[in-house]
């Protein structure tokens, strides 16, 4: 059973969740998932969710954009593609090359 007490503040004053406090979520790639990204290019995922520079919303939402729009298997370079053309990276960021396996 899940205990309230901590989230019942929030809930009284007509918040539904808890301010956020360095709480980092994870994923884990489910079965249809699994096959279809290469390791470097879900290490390079990791890595911007875990520096900050991606919340859990908008690697859900890249995450389902490349499923949708990248045939095949997702390869690092075809993911760097995507988030340029999605407005999440600049190609004058530097060196993206940094990734977590």
């Amino acid at each position: 059973m899940l205990d309230a007490s901590p989230i019942l503040p929030f809930l009284l004053l007509g918040r539904s969740e808890r301010p956020k406090v360095g709480i980092m979520t994870i994923r884990v790639l489910g079965p249809h998932e699994r096959g279809r990204f290469a390791p470097d290019a879900w290490g390079h995922l990791l890595a911007l969710t875990g520096s900050g520079a991606l919340n859990a919303a908008e690697l859900e939402h890249i995450i389902e954009r490349a499923l949708l729009q990248i045939d095949g298997r997702i390869a690092l370079d075809d993911l760097r593609s995507l988030m340029e053309g999605a407005g999440f990276i600049d190609r004058d960021d530097g060196d993206q090359h940094q990734t977590v396996h």
